[in-house]
């Protein structure tokens, strides 16, 4: 991949608009548990937004598997099959308390929700009047598993919020001060000028840096005419010059945030996720376009959520951050 990277110096003189100006009273981070790894990585993650974010977390256990019990089971045992769900939700709501004390959350305040319904549509109506929902997304482990695994992609496609999915996964626990940014994708759609909105809010709250990153492809034609002449394939000052744009009232409303800016030749899913491993977080827009459309991630969404190095917070283009 060819890169150009500079750190941002200049702060544009363009009027803020109306995407930077204070919303309402923000609501709780809500957060989806399923008693697996990623979700119990998620739980930790969420607590850590919350109390950046001074807001309640909301933790939300589906007790209700998204297909029946067995058919047998279901007749002749169906109070103890329900039972056995409840007492299997009581145990996870209580290790979820757990793991918030034991990490040093004891000071976020925390609500629990009990959903008897299909994942997805239990989440998505957590996510009404939430900041923002994480999930887990894990390597399924039985029929259970498997269903609820499958709840990351759907949830970031039908949520009203942001929605952050945190891998099982964990990446170098001590990267460098350098690495330890929050990276933003930029394609010049209007979800990523909103993503660029939340991502310079997050690196605020965890006062580090941002990164944004603009992908561009080139054929093989351009780059072989390119180089032939000498010079350097692909439009990299129209890349810079769009990154400097969408990054001009983040960098007017947050001016202690350090910027960088980097355009990156290559396939945006393969280059964003590579770059992935070096960041805090990656933030990216939800990339529909139309009513039917906002509510399906495009491929590079999809190729993120399950294969990025870090927390990837999807961003849907509605969506306005809350200071």
């Amino acid at each position: 991949m060819n890169t150009s990277e500079r750190p941002d110096t200049a702060h544009s003189e363009a009027p803020v608009p109306d995407l930077w100006l204070p919303s309402t009273v923000p609501g709780p981070v809500s957060v989806g548990v399923d008693g697996s790894a990623a979700s119990h990585r998620a739980l930790l993650w969420a607590a850590q937004e919350a109390r950046l974010r001074r807001v309640h977390l909301n933790v939300v256990f589906i007790a209700k598997p998204h297909l029946p019990p067995p058919l047998g089971e279901a007749l002749d045992h169906p109070s103890g099959y329900v039972q056995h769900l409840l007492s299997e939700a009581g145990d996870e709501v209580g290790g979820c308390a757990a793991r918030l004390d034991l990490a040093g959350y004891s000071d976020v305040t925390a609500t629990v929700a009990l959903g008897w319904d299909d994942p997805v549509d239990g989440l998505a109506r957590a996510a009404a009047g939430s900041t923002m929902m994480v999930v887990g997304d894990h390597e399924p482990a039985g029929i259970r598993a498997l269903l609820l695994g499958s709840s990351a992609l759907r949830t970031a496609e039908h949520a009203s919020c942001p929605v952050a999915v945190v891998r099982a996964r964990p990446r170098d626990p001590h990267p460098s001060a350098h690495d330890d940014r929050v990276m933003v994708g930029i394609d010049g759609s209007a979800s990523s000028v909103v993503a660029a909105a939340l991502a310079f809010e997050e690196a605020h709250l965890r006062d580090i840096g941002l990164t944004a990153v603009h992908v561009w492809y080139a054929t093989p034609q351009e780059i072989t005419a390119e180089v032939a002449w000498g010079g350097n394939p692909g439009p990299q000052p129209d890349a810079l010059a769009l990154l400097e744009h969408v990054t001009a009232p983040g960098r007017l409303a947050h001016p202690d945030v350090d910027v960088r800016h980097l355009a990156v030749m290559g396939q945006p899913a393969t280059a964003l996720t590579e770059l992935s491993s070096a960041a805090r977080m990656l933030v990216v827009g939800s990339g529909g376009h139309g009513t039917v459309a906002e509510r399906l991630l495009g491929s590079t969404g999809k190729a993120l959520v399950h294969h990025a190095h870090c927390p990837v917070l999807i961003v849907p283009t509605h969506c306005h951050p809350q200071y």
